[in-house]
């Protein structure tokens, strides 16, 4: 299976000729550029999330064509915490939904493969988990969704010790989604959004409301990677 997941990681190091992106989203919205003025609404692309221990970039990807490459997130780490990086601890991706008011983890880690920034080519095999005192700045990595319908809106760090044990953990939402967190309160079907979403939405609690869809490009756009 590892095999499998590895040549699939190299077929999308060969097809990968930007480390930018755009395409169909979450919300049901589909353009060709995220910030398109004359899209209905701006999405993000590129995002930078942060908490004591984590510093990270993550947006998703285009293919040599120009396409939206869903089944794929590339992820940057800015910052681990000397908590995070202790030896003997290990780095997963898993990814979450909420469906009605439920929240629905997948209990299955997202195989990934680290990259090279400067050529976008994949450098190691495709794992499931990392030692976490491997990881630099300089370190990025392309993560296998598993998710071809984009059904899942958030994706989860989680580092454990050797035994097991889950030392840190973080959420941020799986771009593209709604770069207007007032948009984001709601669902495609104009149902409420659940709030343990909308928190997870990097500008939630602050006033955008006169913002214009530039002023979301500039805002998001610098984390593009």
């Amino acid at each position: 299976m590892i095999r499998f997941y590895l040549i699939q990681f190299m077929i999308l190091a060969i097809m990968i000729s930007a480390l930018s992106s755009c395409g169909v989203s979450k919300s049901g919205q589909q353009n060709t550029n995220s910030f398109n003025l004359l899209a209905a609404k701006p999405l993000v692309r590129c995002q930078k999330v942060k908490d004591t221990n984590f510093s990270i970039n993550s947006a998703v990807v285009l293919d040599a064509q120009g396409q939206l490459a869903p089944e794929y997130l590339k992820m940057k780490f800015n910052f681990l915490s000397s908590t995070v990086t202790t030896s003997g601890n290990s780095v997963r991706f898993f990814k979450w939904r909420v469906v009605g008011s439920q929240s629905q983890l997948d209990n299955a880690p997202l195989p990934f493969a680290p990259y090279d920034l400067s050529t976008g080519q994949v450098t190691g095999t495709a794992v499931t988990a990392m030692n976490t005192a491997s990881i630099t700045p300089s370190t990025a990595v392309y993560i296998q969704m598993n998710d071809p319908n984009s059904q899942f809106q958030v994706i989860k760090m989680v580092v454990y010790d050797s035994a097991g044990a889950i030392v840190a953990q973080m959420n941020s939402l799986i771009p593209e989604y709604l770069a207007n967190p007032t948009d984001y309160q709601l669902n495609s079907d104009g149902t409420a959004r659940a709030l343990n979403l909308q928190q997870l939405h990097p500008l939630y609690g602050q006033d955008v409301s006169a913002w214009t869809a530039l002023q979301f490009s500039q805002h998001f756009d610098v984390n593009c990677f």
